[in-house]
């Protein structure tokens, strides 16, 4: 039984003082004004922690720890992006950034050579029946790199090398080489595949390798773009088996189909996108899903310059603690993430950091416009 539940579109986007929308420098000094009046305001109204935490300490520790590979892993590939003016390390088993072991500034989100993520990240959840228990229990898919202690990472407590994640699929990248398949592509032993791209995707009426595009078959849809998929079968820390003659396969037996875009253009040249297609290919209905970004910023770099970072979300209406009416409507339901001194390492000026859903589903029946 193979139901498509979600299919969200999220963008990434950096702004310091850029023209990303086209308006002239006054009206894009003047909006972008409006942002920052909106977050100070409410921003003001709560205390703000500067106090050290352990999580910054667990992260320093962990630096350049290695996992022993288990046979989930195996197949784990990355893709360095960089079809515009981010560069960020993607990953096959979700990772948008590499959380530990990566190099700050140079793969985790780099933008006018300051680095803005530690490790974002897809994450589904739902309720379910576990056997022998009253009442649902929350089910958590993810595949989070960003702690190393089993207490906050989703591995098995008494052995952490068996990893409770989503895992890549087989069959959406050559097995024998260690990049996801991207478009495009090397061609380095020139027998005229891709290297990246699996033998599966070649087309004996077209006698050649065909991308699969994501509106059609063989169209490149951006100036850079990967593709990959995983599931969520390893998640095995409850006893719920959503495969009816498979106990081996556990999670909530879900699909996600991912890719990630980038273009060039001057319109879109600070931003990248993201699109998941999640799918319940279980045997048996989910009736109470959730889908959200985990997202670990680091705006301007590690420790010491993410002790004072904020965040703050942009509603898409006035409410009564935030007035939104003097920001721009493509500015509204976006999450912004900066630095109040304004500096990174080294001095350098830093920008916003913007992540927002551009397209979800909806309830085609409630009357109101929620997709």
């Amino acid at each position: 039984m193979i139901r498509k539940i979600l299919s969200y579109l999220l963008f990434l986007t950096l702004f310091l003082g850029s023209n990303i929308f086209g308006q002239d420098n006054s009206t894009r000094e003047s909006e972008h004004q409006a942002v920052k009046n909106a977050m100070q305001n409410i921003i003001s109204q709560y205390p703000v922690n500067y106090s050290s935490n352990s999580e910054d300490d667990l992260k320093e520790e962990a630096r350049g720890a290695q996992f022993n590979k288990t046979t989930g892993v195996e197949d784990r590939k990355s893709y360095l992006m960089n079809g515009n003016r981010i560069t960020v390390e993607l990953y096959n088993y979700g990772g948008i950034g590499p959380g530990f072991g990566g190099l700050r500034n140079i793969n985790n989100f780099v933008w006018k050579d300051l680095g803005y993520v530690f490790q974002f990240g897809p994450i589904v959840g739902a309720l379910v029946q576990e056997e022998g228990k009253v009442g649902k229990t929350a089910v958590i898919s993810d595949g989070l790199n960003d702690y190393i202690s089993p207490l906050l990472q989703e591995v098995n407590p008494a052995r952490i090398t068996e990893q409770w994640q989503w895992q890549p699929l087989p069959g959406y990248a050559d097995p024998d080489q260690a990049k996801m398949a991207s478009n495009p592509a090397d061609d380095l032993d020139g027998d005229g595949k891709p290297d990246s791209w699996p033998r599966s995707w070649y087309n004996a009426t077209l006698g050649q390798y065909v991308w699969p595009g994501f509106l059609s078959q063989n169209v490149t849809n951006a100036d850079q773009e990967v593709y990959w998929a995983m599931d969520d079968r390893d998640n095995i820390e409850f006893k719920y088996f959503p495969f009816n003659d498979d106990s081996t396969r556990k999670g909530l037996g879900l699909q996600i189909d991912g890719r990630a875009f980038q273009w060039s253009n001057a319109l879109a040249e600070n931003t990248i996108f993201f699109v998941y297609t999640i799918t319940n290919v279980s045997d048996k209905r989910l009736d109470t899903v959730f889908f959200g970004i985990y997202g670990d910023p680091d705006v301007g770099g590690g420790s010491p310059e993410n002790k004072d970072d904020h965040g703050f979300f942009v509603p898409p209406y006035s409410l009564d603690t935030v007035d939104v009416s003097n920001v721009p409507v493509y500015a509204r339901s976006m999450v912004y993430f900066y630095d109040p001194d304004g500096e990174g390492n080294f001095g350098l000026p830093l920008g916003y950091l913007g992540c927002k859903f551009l397209e979800s589903p909806g309830n085609s029946v409630n009357n109101f416009d929620d997709d």
